[in-house]
């Protein structure tokens, strides 16, 4: 979109016809907040602006909303245009539709604010490990249930808080190989806490796979057996 120096609409592609949803004659002579939603505050306006008319481009997103009603995302950067004598005579804007990736950062953050949720209030131990099972973190509950606080034990390997460290080699063989499943079921292993405490846990294993299958860690869940 080529606007004025006033900020009204001079020229418009077919694609932003397209996502916008109005036709050329609907919008030449029109300042684009015509498409506002009304999420973008004043202040936010005089700041671009603040910037445009200092000759520096600006780049931005904006939430707007079609001829239809229906709202969209786009990334915008709008750059002045020069005369030959180094004077403002347009903006330009280049806008790019991020609808899906705001839709997939958003349920991004929600499924990551699940699994927080998950992580720090199950009642059951949490640890999750590299690819060598090296411990990268645990939940509050395996603090409360070990004794160990994440600063002690991240890095180290799970053999740590294993009763022997036959035990550790052994589940390694068995459990946490490279060609094991990827769901694991539950087994018992003798642990020891941080106190030297043994006791008996219930373990489910599970393998942490990249998008492209690869296993980059493991997670297992420890449930304290003792009374059972």
């Amino acid at each position: 979109v080529m606007t004025d120096i006033k900020g009204n609409i001079e020229f418009v592609n077919p694609h932003f016809l397209n996502v916008s949803g109005y036709n050329r004659d609907e919008l030449l002579g029109q300042n684009p907040r015509i498409l506002g939603s009304g999420e973008k505050s004043t202040q936010d306006y005089q700041q671009m602006w603040t910037q445009l008319v200092s000759g520096k481009p600006w780049h931005g997103e904006f939430k707007n909303r079609c001829k239809d009603g229906s709202l969209y995302w786009e990334s915008s950067t709008i750059s002045p245009v020069f005369d030959e004598d180094g004077k403002i005579i347009n903006y330009i804007g280049i806008k790019d539709n991020i609808t899906e990736k705001k839709q997939l950062e958003s349920e991004i953050f929600a499924q990551k604010a699940y699994q927080e949720i998950i992580f720090n209030r199950l009642p059951e131990c949490i640890v999750n490990t590299d690819r060598h099972r090296r411990i990268v973190s645990i939940n509050p509950e395996f603090t409360q249930t070990f004794g160990y606080e994440i600063d002690d034990i991240r890095g180290k390997p799970t053999s740590v808080f294993y009763e022997s460290i036959d035990d550790f080699n052994e589940q390694g063989k068995i459990r946490y190989s490279m060609t094991a499943e990827e769901l694991l079921k539950p087994y018992i292993v003798r642990y020891q806490k941080k106190n030297g405490t043994l006791f008996p846990g219930e373990t489910i294993g599970r393998k942490l796979l990249d998008n492209e299958g690869k296993t980059i860690g493991f997670m297992g869940i420890i449930r304290d057996v003792t009374e059972e």
